[in-house]
This record gives structure tokens, sequence and C-alpha cells, in this order.
């Protein structure tokens, strides 16, 4: 029994998955598009962690094709930081191994904001 939970552990280990970006500046009522490079293009989403800047308002969604409209994930709105513990098979429709998010800055014009962005997530197979 120790053997199997030794080997689970070790094998989530060598799997497990960080992804960070950082963006450029998202303008007050702006959306911006983020391609969050991930090292696989199948991943078992365990967290997303956004921080802002500055003290403001914002939401985050993200998407398995740049082009859908419809969000796999919207964090509705948040200030400052959101850090969501997620339990989500993303898997890029494109193939490519990114993570097709978006970000809006929720403010009114002229209070513009950077935004840094962290995944942790397992490989699927």
């Amino acid at each position: 029994m120790n053997k199997i939970i030794q080997a689970l552990r070790q094998g989530m280990v060598q799997q497990l998955t960080v992804a960070n970006a950082t963006t450029g500046t998202v303008t007050g009522g702006q959306t911006l598009a983020v391609e969050v490079p991930l090292e696989f293009n199948k991943i078992l989403l365990k967290s997303v962690e956004v921080k802002c800047s500055k003290n403001i308002r914002f939401s985050v969604a993200f998407y398995e094709d740049p082009t859908e409209q419809d969000p796999r994930y919207d964090s509705g709105p948040v200030s400052h930081r959101l850090l969501d513990v997620l339990d989500y098979a993303y898997i890029d429709k494109l193939g490519q191994t990114d993570l097709h998010m978006r970000i809006t800055n929720l403010e009114d014009p002229g209070v513009d904001a950077t935004f840094t962005i962290e995944i942790r997530g397992l490989q699927l197979k």
C-alpha cells in the first residue's frame, strides 16, 4: 500500500506544471486577450492566480479556442487579486500549448493596470 501511495505522489510531483505571464497595460473599460504559454495542450487546471498592479476591479475568463464567445471559466468581478482553485480539464482546441485568457479592466477609462498570471495544473495524457 505504501509503495502505491509513494508512486502516486512521485508521479504527481513530476507532472505538476506552473505557467507564468505578465500583461501589458490594460486601460480602464478595456479587455486584453492574453495567451498564457503552457507546457502541454491538455492540462488539469488546479488553480488560477491573477494579481493586479493596482487595487482595482477586473474580471478574468478563459476559452479553449480564442474565437469562442462563451468562456469555459469566468471569475466575475474581483478586486486586486484573484486566486481560484479549480478542477477543470483544459484542452486547447487548436492543439497549441496556450491558455486563451481575457482580462477585463472594470474601472473607468484612465485607470490603467498590468496583471501577473500564474496557472498551476497537472498534465493530462
